[in-house]
């Protein structure tokens, strides 16, 4: 008999959900870089106080500026529900895993 081919274990999808994860937790970080990047490179004054005039493009841009600078508190949102995430799925990857292992080792 032909010796059968051993499938690896997909573990770039296990990364591609991690990425998705850490992604979603340092979203609103993001969102305060681009919105402090925006502001610096226009001349405008950006601080949590409130909206103040900021022309980009020749628009106000001001409130989603403003908006964009205090999603961090987003994060006390974001972050447990990563981290309960980031749990669920090491579980999950560990589970698979074992049961990889098993279906591999009984078929060799």
């Amino acid at each position: 008999m032909m010796a059968e081919r051993r499938r690896a274990f997909p573990l770039r999808y296990y990364v591609i959900i991690m990425v998705v994860i850490i992604l979603f937790a340092i979203a609103p970080i993001i969102a305060i870089i681009a919105a402090d990047a925006i502001a610096t490179a226009h001349g405008c004054s950006l601080n949590e106080g409130g909206a103040s005039v900021c022309m980009v493009m020749g628009s106000d841009w001001s409130e989603a500026l403003y908006a964009a600078f205090v999603l961090p508190w987003l994060l006390f949102l974001t972050l447990p529900l990563a981290g309960g995430a980031v749990l669920v799925w090491l579980v999950i990857l560990l589970i698979h895993y074992v049961a990889w292992r098993r279906s591999t080792e009984v078929s060799s």
